[in-house]
């Protein structure tokens, strides 16, 4: 973010932790209330827009990969969709974020005595390497439309989950001889979506730690160094994320 005032950075930053520990809040709610209470929760605290989207992608046959986007409380995710009957199966690294694991396990003690839930499959087998590029590889091997979707607060205590239309695929992008290319297609377009929410809330997306770190270890500091994020060192973590995803 070149073009904010150093003020107006610092100002995202509070922002940021005060979505942090919202995020914790919700998390520990959830687990703390009993099953009915809890899926209570789900029903008032969060609503559900784009679902459109995902129901005429399922309709035709061949599945959908929503991709979360670490906004706010990205963790509900799972529980929400299977509250509202979608059978989910959740793809994560093997050390698949502490939010997720909790709240999928509490979604099928919800499950258990709340009827109406969909299934829930979990597969933890990606490197943190690997699955930034797992989205659309997997859509040019099984042909599942490529769904943005994100969570975002606009109360402490209202979250919206948002999911996005389907990416557009070039026509020719299903032939053998292209699919690298349409993976490729399909990731960029899944960072420009990135983009565009990080900046109309920028204090809502958790990825600006990893971005921080990254800056501290291409310049040279020691991971365990604490240091305050600067914008350079934002924009240094910015050009390490394009290359990392960038194809091979």
């Amino acid at each position: 973010m070149p073009e904010k005032s150093p003020e107006t950075i610092r100002g995202i930053c509070r922002e940021y932790y005060r979505h942090l520990m919202w995020n914790i809040v919700d998390i520990q709610t959830l687990m703390m209330l009993p099953p009915q209470q809890a899926d209570q929760f789900l029903a008032e605290s969060i609503t559900l827009q784009g679902r459109q989207h995902l129901d005429a992608e399922l309709a035709k046959g061949k599945g959908a990969i929503l991709c979360g986007f670490h906004f706010t409380s990205t963790s509900v995710m799972p529980a929400l969709l299977m509250k509202h009957g979608y059978a989910v199966t959740t793809m994560g690294t093997t050390t698949m974020d502490w939010g997720i694991q909790k709240t999928m396990h509490k979604a099928r003690q919800i499950q258990e005595y709340v009827g109406g839930y969909g299934a829930l499959h979990i597969i933890e087998s990606f490197s943190l390497e690997n699955i930034k590029r797992v989205a659309g590889w997997l859509a040019t091997m099984t042909g599942a439309a490529v769904l943005p979707a994100f969570v975002l607060r606009h109360a402490p205590d209202r979250l919206e989950f948002r999911i996005e239309g389907p990416i557009s695929v070039p026509e020719t992008a299903g032939r053998q001889e292209s699919q690298n290319g349409m993976r490729d297609h399909i990731n960029r377009e899944l960072f420009r979506t990135l983009e565009k929410f990080v900046t109309q809330y920028p204090a809502q997306w958790f990825g600006w730690q990893t971005l921080h770190n990254l800056g501290l270890e291409i310049i040279g500091r020691q991971s365990d160094e604490l240091t305050p994020a600067s914008p350079g060192t934002m924009e240094t973590g910015a050009r390490r994320i394009s290359e990392l995803s960038a194809p091979h």
